[in-house]
């Protein structure tokens, strides 16, 4: 009985020691509104654009400095096109930027390219023959960033942690 229970104290270290061995990073993604723009379009509706970019912050959990790390990124956002029925199209952006080393315990960071989002909205007494809501709004749908080391990916963040499960990753 001894044995088979320092077996499986065992098992549990080697497991927890596996797992942290794949977190050597502390990801976060903020996102960041830079600007808004609110006009008239077709004289009927109103049009605000909104220019959005996430911060990437990227923390070293290792002790020691780490070379040629690459962080990779893709923002996926939902356009939604005036008068459309539906939920919208998925659509994304992508980008990376390498960091020849990291220090010890050191944070990296980088922005995004900015992306725009757009909202129309009917006036009052206006509709659209498809039979759609008067206000069509692009959203974000999420964030999923991915680091390397020396080309091997090391780790992966997704916000939501569901988007990885709702587009696929295209380099």
């Amino acid at each position: 009985m001894k044995l088979s229970l320092s077996v499986l104290v065992l098992l549990v270290l080697a497991t927890f020691a596996s797992q942290a061995a794949l977190q050597d990073f502390d990801i976060t993604a903020t996102r960041e509104k830079m600007g808004q723009e609110r006009g008239r379009a077709d004289g009927n509706t109103t049009v605000t654009t909104k220019e959005i970019r996430y911060r990437i912050e990227v923390k070293s959990r290792s002790f020691k400095a780490l070379e040629n790390v690459e962080v990779k990124y893709r923002v996926f956002y939902k356009d939604q096109e005036a008068g459309a029925t539906g939920d919208g199209v998925l659509r994304s952006q992508n980008g990376s930027e390498k960091f020849p080393l990291v220090g010890a315990q050191a944070t990296v960071t980088l922005s995004t390219k900015p992306f725009q989002l757009t909202t129309e909205q009917l006036d009052g007494n206006w509709y659209y023959d498809s039979g759609s809501g008067n206000k069509s709004s692009d959203r974000v749908a999420g964030i999923w960033v991915r680091v390397y080391i020396n080309g091997q990916l090391s780790q992966e963040f997704c916000n939501p942690s569901t988007i990885s499960r709702k587009a696929d990753w295209k380099d």
